[in-house]
């Protein structure tokens, strides 16, 4: 899958927070194609080395998030004071 459609993907969390009246009217439908984007976005960021091993001496952060049909949820740490809070696992489902 190309980078453009991944971005078309996340299209609608890409823009910025003020609201265009012009596309108040503008229905987005999830497709088929979109789908397909999330589930390889979701892999790549799963397989990706961007997880870090955690030290069992600094302090944890659990971030959750739940919507009608999934929940989700990051545990992370802060090693490194210039990459900030970084993940150790993710988990959804």
């Amino acid at each position: 899958m190309e980078a453009t459609e991944k971005e078309e993907c996340f299209e609608p969390m890409n823009g910025s927070l003020s609201i265009d009246e012009k596309k108040l009217s503008e229905v987005f439908q999830w497709t088929e194609r979109r789908t397909k984007a999330m589930n390889e976005l979701k892999l790549a960021m799963f397989f990706a080395v961007v997880l870090v091993l955690s030290n069992p001496k600094l302090p944890y952060v659990v971030h959750s998030d739940a919507s009608d049909y999934v929940v989700g949820a990051s545990l992370s740490q802060s090693q490194d004071i210039k990459k900030g809070s970084q993940p150790i696992f993710w988990v959804q489902n």
